[in-house]
């Protein structure tokens, strides 16, 4: 499975829009829509930044609330 179609999943399976992950990542709807359907690239920065929106719960940045402090 290729880095856009992942993202797709991932965002439908969550229930997100292309606009909440655009506005999370900085980019347009539009450039989402390319990526996810694989019209555009991915620049890997982006990829991890988008894997890592719906991966991690809003607000955790590189947190892990899990670990003893």
């Amino acid at each position: 499975m290729d880095t856009g179609t992942l993202i797709r999943v991932n965002r439908a399976l969550q229930g997100r829009t292309r606009k909440a992950l655009a506005e999370d990542l900085g980019v347009r709807p539009l450039t989402v829509y390319r990526w996810e359907t694989g019209r555009t690239p991915i620049p890997p920065q982006q990829a991890e930044r988008a894997m890592r929106a719906l991966i991690l719960p809003a607000g955790t940045g590189d947190d892990h609330p899990n670990e003893a402090a």
